[in-house]
């Protein structure tokens, strides 16, 4: 059966007559959401699309009558001026360009900002405006953007935003040129962009390129849900690529980024900037900075209920960074990531307030592996396992110590000469980089307050260069002790270590220093291994 669509130029047949207008392919003029939709051609509204004339009244009343009808709004190619369109609450618009073109050459459709816009967005779609209005779905933005560019002339304006969305999608669609933000998500949900290409936008850390973000005060605060990004590109921005934000106790969820690529030259700012946020995940993409831009590519900071999550992706940096990635709160999953370049201090920094399990590197690597992780949490840190030590041999007496069992003997004279020592081969699930340290478990059968200082000389590194036990790298850890029988754990921090290194150890007291006040005899029970792993 045939079917007709009513335009404003009479009975069309919709299958051939849509192909036609709206360059649709025959699968798409099939659509019944299309064909039952009416279309309305800004030109006949008086949209000039020359690049001179001031198209906004045109374009708007174009909008304004599509939104009536739910229908589309049709540019054909050619350079629309504006000074700043709106698609009004509650509307089910399309809009559909002839094209994007290429960057810096023939475009298909442009929507360029006028030189008098000021701050105002380029194009605005406004959800649920209004307190009354926040919590009747169909008055959130339902907006469709295919096959155009929204260029914003170098003004500080927002380009494109679209505020309290639902089930909105963006296909094909090149957002540039803005001196502020590019593109703006504000509490969206369930919603899609496939090939968004965002660039030359943003200001530092100020006014991020990107934003998915959320909103406070009017109505229900909260931030965005539940949105999928596939084959998107950022290149050549002024600010923070991308941040996912949102508001406190309620975080942006669930945003997800399929072959994302983000490249950029200059800017001391991250690439990925990861805020108010859970169950965010990156998935098969590259992250380049380059020339001057020397800050690192990821940086997790807001708390995190469920880890973010870069999986499968490539750290490229071609300056001299102190990281790649910086943790400062909340939980960070790293999956299968290969970091290319040389950073000054290490590929992944975690940060002190970060609590242990929230991160985790698996399959993480990186051209140093020497300079994988450092970690200010010191060894209470990324997937710790504590694992026995060897004693090969020992110049300690062995002395019954009560309820904790046997132990070595070492009484508060520094020049007694007491140690254990020992040597082992790091595992090979070993995380490369990461700092291991040295657990010694201690106990006293007598009472009494005072501390105790243990020390301890470790070598790492391939058997070849293991060649005696020194002083020369020495560290030290000082408990106190309250009650007697009491067992303690004092944790020395070691050496950066590599998966199959040779470590040799010596542990002591050191009696003779000040740091040492109990007058008593310790014992020491057992030497642990405390190893950072790859989970």
């Amino acid at each position: 059966m045939s079917r007709f669509l009513l335009t404003r130029r009479g009975w069309l047949r919709t299958a051939a007559s849509l192909t036609v207008i709206l360059g649709l392919s025959k699968s798409e003029a099939d659509s019944p959401n299309l064909a039952r939709n009416a279309s309305f051609n800004v030109t006949d509204y008086g949209a000039k699309g020359d690049g001179r004339t001031d198209d906004t009244a045109a374009i708007q009343s174009t909008i304004t009558a599509a939104a009536a009808a739910k229908g589309i709004v049709v540019f054909p190619g050619g350079e629309f001026l504006v000074t700043g369109l709106n698609v009004p609450a509650g509307s089910r618009v399309v809009l559909r360009g002839a094209g994007i073109g290429y960057v810096g050459g023939d475009y298909g459709t442009r929507i360029r900002r006028t030189t008098s816009t000021g701050n105002k967005p380029l194009l605005r779609v406004e959800g649920a405006p209004t307190v009354a209005d926040v919590n009747d779905t169909t008055k959130r933005a339902r907006v469709e953007i295919y096959d155009l560019e929204l260029h914003g002339n170098g003004a500080p304006g927002e380009v494109l935003r679209i505020y309290r969305g639902q089930q909105f999608r963006i296909e094909r669609v090149r957002v540039g040129f803005s001196s502020s933000t590019g593109v703006r998500f504000s509490q969206a949900f369930n919603s899609s962009a496939n090939q968004l290409f965002v660039g030359y936008c943003g200001r530092g850390l100020d006014a991020p390129a990107m934003v998915i973000d959320g909103i406070a005060g009017d109505g229900i605060a909260g931030g965005s849900n539940t949105l999928h990004f596939t084959d998107c590109e950022l290149e050549s921005n002024n600010g923070v690529d991308i941040r996912v934000d949102g508001q406190k106790g309620a975080p942006s969820v669930a945003v997800t980024f399929v072959s994302l690529k983000v490249e950029r030259l200059a800017g001391n700012y991250p690439i990925l900037q990861l805020n108010e946020c859970s169950a965010v995940q990156v998935l098969g993409s590259y992250l380049y900075l380059g020339g001057t831009a020397n800050s690192h590519l990821i940086e997790q900071n807001g708390i995190s209920a469920v880890p973010n999550k870069f999986i499968g992706g490539h750290l490229s940096h071609g300056a001299n960074p102190d990281h790649y990635v910086r943790i400062n709160n909340g939980a960070l999953h790293l999956v299968g990531v290969d970091c290319e370049g040389n950073p000054k201090s290490s590929y992944v920094r975690i940060e002190s307030p970060v609590g242990n399990g929230q991160v985790a590197l698996k399959g993480f690597t990186g051209t140093d592996l020497s300079r994988m992780v450092s970690d200010a949490r010191g060894m209470n840190g990324i997937g710790a396992d504590q694992v026995n030590l060897p004693i090969t041999f020992a110049n300690a007496p062995t002395v019954a110590t009560g309820p904790n069992g046997a132990g070595h003997v070492f009484t508060p004279s520094g020049g007694s000469g007491a140690y254990i020592s020992g040597v082992l081969t790091l595992p090979r699930d070993t995380l490369p980089g990461a700092k291991f340290g040295i657990v010694v478990r201690w106990a006293s059968s007598t009472g009494g307050g005072g501390a105790v200082r243990w020390m301890c000389a470790l070598q790492c590194g391939p058997a070849s260069s293991i060649v005696s036990t020194t002083d020369s790298n020495v560290a030290a850890g000082t408990s106190v002790l309250t009650a007697a029988n009491q067992l303690i754990d004092t944790v020395i921090s070691g050496p950066a270590a590599q998966p199959g290194n040779i470590v040799r150890y010596r542990i002591w007291r050191d009696g003779s220093h000040a740091d040492d006040t109990f007058n008593g005899d310790v014992n020491l029970l057992n030497p642990l291994l405390l190893l950072p792993r790859e989970f």
